[in-house]
């Protein structure tokens, strides 16, 4: 290995390491604390790693476009409050704000985009027979992976499980698509357009004083659709490869496209359980036999349907949500009481539920897929 190569593989290896135990030990590196060496790291590698000129006759206007298409994201995000509503910011804009957050974020932002546009302009690949790999190019989306999920670091909290899977969801899957955008701009474009895009998208909460209550993952959703379409339009506009796609191809793409486009809408539609149809992952073996521990069920919203003896339904047992099936209905002065049990059960559950306890209907079962959510759990405690 030349020894450019090595410098610039240990730089980004280092850079990785120190990401990761700041992303478990939020009470040392603080934000103030990785913005300093997030500004630290960023001129040794402006020092010491050549830089590469853009020559991209459209920087100018592609910054432009970021800045458009920061506006549009945050009118779309709003647009999602009209629905869901809108809560307070849990922080207000304030001197202590400022300093506390917006000035190291900011700091963190710049110089991690610097960092990319500096390790990207390194011309460094690695020849595996056949396939080509830019080792350099993959240490980086790693590495600024790593900065977006130290940044929400302060927002969820890594041990509980609630808190991890909505890191997961919202910070590092919409952080995968993220990053391959920003990729793409610095090494095309320039990162002029990525920081003012991330400070508008990211730093927005810290300003505006109302902020639209969106389920967790719809906005991870927004922010994982929302940099493919960027890239679509950036590729329309400025790209320069002349090749042609038949017009098989072409519905090949869209088709796939449309799929999975619809596929995830679907699918964040039914964990949410904000619509119609919901899913929920069955942690109990109360239901063995009908309905065994690691399946998943598909649930209809419980809005006032007439309910049958032998309907399995899910409503909220001692705050837990629970799935047993009607066993008794009674009708006491106007008022239906249902007495429930699992399958698995000796006994029936202790008391009666009302109407206003069900939260929904059991439609449907799908077996096993619920085992790697309730791996994760059982990880967790």
């Amino acid at each position: 290995m030349k020894k450019d190569k090595f410098k610039i593989y240990i730089l980004e290896l280092l850079l990785i390491v120190i990401l990761f135990f700041a992303l478990f030990a939020p009470s040392i590196f603080t934000r103030s604390v990785l913005a300093v060496i997030m500004f630290v790291y960023m001129i040794i590698t402006s020092l010491f790693l050549k830089k590469r000129k853009i020559n991209s006759i459209y920087k100018k206007q592609v910054t432009i476009l970021m800045i458009v298409f920061a506006g549009i994201y945050l009118v779309l995000f709003y647009l999602m409050g009209l629905y869901f509503g809108f809560e307070k910011s849990k922080i207000v804009l304030s001197i202590w704000s400022i300093f506390r957050f917006i000035i190291p974020l900011s700091i963190i932002i710049f110089s991690s985009e610097i960092i990319r546009k500096v390790f990207l302009a390194q011309e460094n690949v690695i020849h595996i027979k056949s396939w080509i790999i830019n080792l350099s190019q993959i240490l980086t989306y790693i590495a600024m992976v790593l900065v977006d999920l130290v940044i929400y670091t302060g927002i969820y909290d890594l041990t509980n499980l609630d808190d991890f899977l909505m890191a997961l969801g919202f910070v590092l899957f919409a952080s995968l698509s993220c990053n391959l955008l920003y990729n793409y701009i610095s090494i095309r474009y320039n990162a002029k357009g990525i920081i003012i895009y991330r400070l508008i998208t990211i730093l927005y909460v810290y300003i505006i004083p109302i902020v639209p209550d969106v389920y967790i993952f719809f906005k991870s959703f927004l922010r994982m659709l929302y940099p493919y379409l960027i890239y679509i339009v950036l590729e329309k506009l400025y790209s320069k490869n002349d090749f042609t796609i038949s017009y098989i191809d072409k519905r090949k793409e869209i088709f796939g496209n449309t799929f999975l486009l619809i596929a995830m809408t679907l699918l964040i539609m039914l964990i949410s359980c904000q619509f119609r149809y919901g899913i929920l992952v069955i942690g109990s073996r109360s239901m063995t036999g009908t309905i065994n521990k690691g399946d998943a069920v598909i649930s209809e919203k419980y809005d006032n349907q007439k309910i049958k003896k032998g309907q399995v339904i899910i409503f909220n047992y001692n705050g837990v949500q629970t799935v047993h099936r009607v066993v008794e209905i009674k009708n006491v002065n106007g008022v239906y009481r249902y007495y429930t049990k699992g399958d698995a059960n000796k006994n029936m559950d202790d008391g009666y539920i009302t109407e206003n306890e069900i939260y929904a209907l059991v439609k449907l079962k799908i077996k096993y897929i619920g085992y790697p959510t309730l791996w994760i759990r059982e990880l967790f405690s």
